[in-house]
């Protein structure tokens, strides 16, 4: 997401706002998405417990701790009140951001490419 996040800087830069308003879209949705998901994992669990689950989510860290709950928790040793098993939470989480972010952003950055003014000297 970091990269995108760039790019939609590069696109604002370059005056593509139709390109930059279309890839925070993308970006948008995926986070929106998942956290519906982060919410209802974590609907058994206290406000406090919801807050910090969002907040992981929104400063993009969810990856690394997904990831790091995968491998620290098993099916049959999983927190509390969680709803999902941590492998699962995993693969919903990175299939959402291939769905809704990864696949549509690089369409939309191939476009920009096919469609910059700088190709025709590239070629």
């Amino acid at each position: 997401m970091i990269s995108d996040i760039v790019m939609i800087t590069k696109f604002h830069a370059d005056g593509r706002q139709s390109f930059a308003m279309v890839l925070t879209i993308y970006l948008s949705l995926c986070l929106g998405i998942q956290s519906i998901v982060v919410y209802s994992q974590n609907a058994k669990k206290s406000r406090g417990r919801q807050v910090k689950e969002q907040l992981i989510l929104l400063s993009l860290l969810n990856s690394g701790v997904d990831v790091w709950r995968t491998a620290t928790f098993t099916a049959s040793n999983r927190e509390e009140n969680t709803t999902l098993d941590p492998k699962l939470e995993l693969t919903y989480a990175r299939c959402i951001e291939q769905c809704f972010e990864s696949v549509p952003g690089t369409v939309l950055q191939l476009a920009a490419i096919i469609h910059a003014k700088e190709a025709d000297n590239v070629v």
